[in-house]
């Protein structure tokens, strides 16, 4: 079987992944970020909600998916 990224390549992405997921368990209030302050402006409140929720949504699979590798890599 042939790895998509070593061990090491994904700690950074899944330390990200992790600090997404963990500013939703505090209830971080995204929409106070700058980048979803102009989404808000431009698109309305309603698609940046859809646009972090997609993010949360990302961040969740990519932890289920590569942290057992991760765990199990030497």
């Amino acid at each position: 079987m042939f790895e998509l990224m070593s061990g090491k390549q994904l700690l950074i992405p899944l330390i990200l992944c992790g600090l997404r997921v963990y500013l939703e368990l505090i209830q971080f209030d995204l929409t106070k970020l700058p980048i979803t302050k102009r989404m808000t402006r431009t698109f309305g409140l309603q698609h940046a909600q859809n646009f972090h929720r997609f993010g949360l949504y990302l961040s969740v699979g990519f932890i289920l998916l590569f942290a057992p590798e991760f765990i199990t890599s030497k």
